[in-house]
């Protein structure tokens, strides 16, 4: 009893392994980690999930590097006068559009303390089988 017992949380956990594994890849998934990563000022982060930087030469990286920490300052004073960031998901009011099986458009929303939200449209590729935001 007890082995067989093992042997079925052992299955139950390597299929929720598994589950949680595929949610995660989703583009909605990716498109809201994005924006957490935007928001919490993560570069490297941000561009671990964009499209087209597997084979990235290093001065490229850092071009858009730079860049990216140009636009995050300037939001972040935004953010700030709203009171910080309470929520960042998928847009309830908006449904993911896939172009094809390798395309899909993401409308991320980012609700404020303060009370006020907005949105953002992402458009996200599969690159080597994960989803990654395009650039």
């Amino acid at each position: 009893m007890i082995r067989q017992t093992q042997i079925f949380l052992s299955l139950f956990c390597a299929f929720f392994l598994i589950a949680c594994g595929a949610a995660m890849s989703a583009p909605e998934e990716v498109a809201v980690q994005f924006t957490r990563f935007a928001n919490e000022g993560k570069v490297n982060e941000m561009i671990g999930l964009m499209a087209g930087f597997e084979n990235a030469k290093p001065d490229e990286i850092s071009a858009v590097r730079g860049k990216l920490q140009m636009m995050l300052a300037a939001s972040a004073e935004e953010t700030q006068k709203k009171g910080g960031i309470k929520t960042v998901r998928v847009n309830p009011e908006k449904k993911t559009t896939m172009t094809d099986e390798n395309t899909a458009q993401v409308s991320v929303e980012i609700l404020f303390e303060n009370g006020t939200k907005t949105t953002d449209e992402l458009t996200l590729i599969k690159e080597n089988g994960k989803w990654k935001v395009a650039r």
